[in-house]
């Protein structure tokens, strides 16, 4: 083989670096580089597009975790689970009070029938202010006693108070309740029928204008009643007014039969005695919806304070009246001007202060036997659970 047979191969231009083609194929090469990385950048991080500052809340101490959805127990719920025996009834303390008191009353009221009955002194000076208090009776208090002078209005009066008073256990689903007020109301009635028809009066002053027995006053028996039931009746709520409009309304009644010569002073007496001893029994036997609900106890200020002064005041009134009969009891065969006026004023403070000390003795014995406190707390529904805030403020 020759020379020949091989063409000639073109000799390549020397590699410089300052070669214009080698400079243009470098820079084809860059740029074709970049180009690559370009989209494999932005295949594997894709761009974010730009979002607005979030704005930064304050750091606060961290919430405690209240549990909001589950509700606080009913007053119910509280029954069953704590099975507390005051649901059930009163304490044995508070019945064996009612029982000694109300006992109490019917023995006062068969010693004030004695002395004002059996006795020739009693004859008298029921006999005195009988024929004079109509005379005596102060002129503020005289249009007012006036009006309970009309037996109509005495009785509309009493029904309407039965009518409310039984509403309002109905509506608070007190039933045992309910049976106690009838069996009490029918107790006072036959008491008051039967007693003035067996109870004797002999005659131990010839010169007395009324021989006949007039003892128990029916009038002041049915409204007593009536002022009890009202007491017992409606809710711890309202159980301080119904004390004072109860008390108005019985003392009312009792001097208004004085004042009209249908009854003497001792047979209104003898009445509100009996009448308390009778619903102070009575509520010895409260029990279950007898007492207030469970969640609706709780102390009352205004009825402690309210029946202590009832209670107080009336104690130092009979003290009083006593005392003046004691004083008057010389003069009571000469009938003089101081006689008449202190038998008067005895009277009428009597009647009151008999009042005053029943009715606030019932309603103590209403609340403590309706309303007694549990030895682990007040019966019924639990306080609220304490507000985040208030939470907060303790772990702070």
């Amino acid at each position: 083989m020759t020379m020949s047979e091989f063409p000639p191969q073109p000799q390549s231009e020397p590699d410089d670096a300052g070669s214009p083609a080698r400079s243009n194929a470098s820079s084809m090469a860059d740029s074709d580089a970049a180009d690559s990385d370009a989209v494999e950048t932005t295949a594997v991080f894709p761009p974010v597009a730009a979002q607005e500052p979030i704005a930064q809340e304050p750091i606060s101490a961290p919430q405690p975790v209240v549990d909001i959805e589950t509700p606080a127990p009913s007053a119910a719920a509280i029954d069953e689970t704590l099975k507390d025996p005051l649901l059930r009834a009163p304490r044995r303390s508070s019945v064996v009070l009612c029982i000694v008191f109300g006992l109490l009353f019917l023995l006062a009221a068969g010693l004030a029938w004695w002395a004002a009955v059996r006795t020739t002194t009693g004859q008298q000076y029921d006999d005195l202010v009988w024929e004079t208090l109509k005379d005596g009776m102060p002129g503020f208090l005289a249009p007012f006693i006036e009006f309970f002078t009309r037996s109509t209005y005495v009785i509309g009066l009493i029904i309407i108070i039965g009518i409310v008073s039984v509403l309002m256990v109905v509506v608070r689903r007190r039933w045992l309740l309910l049976i106690q007020l009838v069996c009490f109301a029918l107790a006072s009635f036959l008491m008051g029928f039967t007693l003035k028809r067996v109870l004797p009066r002999p005659t131990l002053d010839p010169s007395l204008a009324n021989p006949s027995n007039s003892s128990p006053s029916g009038h002041s028996v049915a409204a007593f009643a009536a002022a009890a039931v009202l007491v017992m009746a409606v809710p711890l709520s309202l159980r301080a007014v119904a004390s004072v409009v109860s008390f108005i309304f019985a003392t009312s009644v009792g001097l208004s039969v004085v004042v009209e010569k249908w009854h003497r002073p001792s047979d209104v007496l003898v009445a509100f005695l009996l009448v308390t001893g009778l619903a102070l029994i009575t509520l010895s036997f409260t029990r279950a919806s007898g007492m207030d609900k469970a969640g609706a106890r709780r102390s009352s200020a205004p009825l402690q304070i309210l029946s202590t002064v009832m209670m107080v005041a009336g104690a130092c009134g009979i003290m009083f009246s006593a005392y003046l009969v004691w004083q008057l009891v010389p003069g009571l065969g000469e009938q003089a001007a101081w006689t008449v006026s202190a038998a008067q004023g005895s009277a009428m403070i009597a009647v009151a202060s008999i009042s005053a000390v029943g009715l606030g003795l019932i309603s103590a014995m209403r609340q403590i036997t309706a309303s007694p406190l549990s030895a682990i707390g007040l019966v019924g529904a639990p306080p609220a659970p304490p507000s985040v805030s208030q939470l907060s403020t303790i772990a702070d």
